[in-house]
């Protein structure tokens, strides 16, 4: 699948009565999700082992600058504020049945501006998962 025909929200109400906004403007995200490590080692095996513990929830993009763009407006003001926000990443419109894909709450921890002389400008954006409002990462299939 191309990377054009999935889908990123931010969510600009609260958990509970949401209000997704398409982030038209992104490109080149990535996603990543990975898990802590441990050491647990023992004198009985040659070979070291390893134990995963807790997840690590992040996204990047950059996004092209659009002035009162308002998917970005609240990246921005979750960002000045300090506070989660909701985004959700779909492999579909979310107004299609059978789209798959998760919700996580995020902190937003770099929204910065690139202004390249000769390119567009974007905005490097950074977002961090967080259960601050007691969410964790969730799986989601629109129904």
């Amino acid at each position: 699948m191309q990377g054009r025909k999935n889908y990123l929200y931010v969510n600009s109400g609260t958990y509970g009565s949401v209000t997704w906004l398409e982030v038209k403007q992104a490109r080149d995200v990535q996603h990543d999700d990975s898990r802590s490590e441990g050491d647990d080692s023992c004198r009985g095996f040659e070979m070291a082992s390893t134990e995963v513990g807790q997840f690590t929830y992040g996204c990047s993009f950059d996004a092209v600058y659009k002035r009162g763009d308002p998917a970005l407006d609240a990246l921005r003001a979750a960002y000045r504020a300090a506070v989660p926000i909701g985004i959700m990443a779909l492999d579909g419109p979310r107004t299609t049945a059978g789209s798959k894909g998760f919700r996580v709450d995020v902190k937003v921890t770099t929204f910065g501006r690139q202004e390249p002389l000769p390119d567009t400008t974007t905005i490097p954006i950074v977002l961090k998962g967080t259960t601050a409002d007691g969410h964790e990462l969730e799986e989601v299939t629109m129904s």
